[in-house]
């Protein structure tokens, strides 16, 4: 998708193709979680590692296949980010 902007011609949308498959991940657990009675704080879901953690784990054990899939995909995208993230820097 391209977003057209007058001053300089068709950028990229800030968040990049990852950040829209993030996303579509995020908004897709929101309500996969919703539609089983399991409201939550999504900034904090973000935000709180604990209680995004919770949050995974509770959806991992749902009868829902769908649900334990998303949780599953998320819970691996948020290991990758954090190893990526918690590797030293090169010198």
């Amino acid at each position: 998708m391209r977003i057209e902007n007058n001053d300089s011609g068709p950028t990229e949308p800030a968040h990049g193709p990852d950040g829209r498959e993030s996303l579509l991940a995020d908004v897709d657990f929101k309500w996969l979680m919703a539609g089983h009675g399991m409201w939550f704080d999504a900034r904090r879901f973000e935000a709180d590692h604990a209680y995004a953690g919770r949050l995974l784990q509770l959806a991992l054990a749902s009868p829902s296949a769908a649900l334990r899939d998303c949780a599953a995909a998320m819970l691996a995208k948020r290991q990758h980010l954090t190893a990526r993230t918690s590797r030293p820097a090169p010198l």
